[in-house]
């Protein structure tokens, strides 16, 4: 028995070692991939500012490379934004029970919120002491 659990431990000691190592060499490999990229398009972001320089003036070059940016990052971030919203885990029990409150008083469907988040708090929280 004893002899079982020692060789069991010594197996997944080896498999977990062997996944950390290999978790180690993927993220190292991430990284690296991830420093070319910014590389990459830091050359092709200067190469483009060099030839906009050219067209229009420096300035302007660095204005329309500037806003490309922002435009592109306010683009992922809308889609980071929408994928990044899940579900609710309750789903439509929690809306029904919204929409029969907000039907019967007004002034409680501005406050339904603000107690279900305290009754959350409370359950959440747990004893203390």
């Amino acid at each position: 028995m004893l002899t079982t659990l020692r060789l069991a431990l010594t197996v997944v000691r080896g498999v977990a070692a062997q996944t950390l190592r290999r978790w180690a060499v993927t993220a190292g490999l991430w990284i690296l991939a991830a420093m070319f990229l910014f590389l990459g398009l830091l050359g092709l972001a200067l190469a483009l500012w060099f030839w906009l320089a050219e067209v229009f003036s420096p300035v302007s070059a660095g204005l329309i490379i500037g806003g490309a940016g922002l435009l592109c990052a306010a683009v992922l971030v809308m889609i980071a934004r929408q994928r990044s919203r899940a579900p609710s885990p309750l789903g439509s029990a929690l809306s029904d029970l919204l929409g029969s409150v907000k039907d019967q008083d007004p002034q409680a469907a501005i406050w339904a919120p603000f107690a279900a988040l305290a009754l959350l708090g409370f359950l959440l929280a747990g004893k203390k002491g």
